[in-house]
């Protein structure tokens, strides 16, 4: 209608974020925006909008705005309707064999790793990635019972990876 669109913007950040960014910008680390098309769109649409990052590192929060209008100000008559917003990360399937008898838990910002039968086990490769894919960590080691991996890692959430001739085992871990 007239001088109205409707928007969709969403930020990942850390700390605080803004719309406008008023000064926040230095801690978004990625953005979309969806711009609705000028003409009245008059049956539910699908659509997809990939992230363009702006810093590498981990995300703390999410501020999604869903707006019509012509930005910050309201236009009389203006109507937006929103509908099932999801966000959705990797949405590859991965195939892959999972290893059995593996289990890891964080303690003491260490990863400690735990093996029912070491004896079936070649040598244990493990590597640790942040949210966005980024590869912060890989190590070796010969199979035992209990194995203590210290890190050096923020606060925050991890994807670990614990890789053998057997199969893989992967899981989230939260580094306190």
């Amino acid at each position: 209608m007239g001088n109205d669109f409707g928007k969709v913007r969403v930020i990942l950040h850390v700390d605080e974020g803004k719309f406008p960014e008023n000064g926040t910008f230095q801690n978004w680390i990625g953005e979309a925006i969806y711009y609705f098309p000028q003409q009245q769109v008059t049956e539910w649409t699908r659509v997809s909008v990939p992230f363009t990052y702006h810093l590498s590192g981990n995300s703390e929060y999410l501020l999604c705005v869903c707006n019509s209008g012509n930005g910050t100000n309201a236009v009389e008559g203006s109507e937006a309707y929103f509908d099932d917003l999801e966000l959705i990360y990797n949405p590859e399937w991965i195939h892959e064999t999972i290893l059995e008898g593996v289990s890891l838990y964080t303690y003491n910002n260490s990863i400690v790793l735990k093996i029912d039968r070491p004896s079936d086990f070649s040598q244990l490769q493990m590597e640790i990635f942040d949210l966005t894919g980024r590869s912060l960590l890989s190590r070796q080691f010969n199979p035992s019972p209990e194995l203590v991996c210290p890190v050096n890692l923020r606060q925050g959430m991890y994807i670990c990876r614990i890789m053998s001739g057997n199969g893989i085992y992967t899981s989230k871990i939260y580094i306190r």
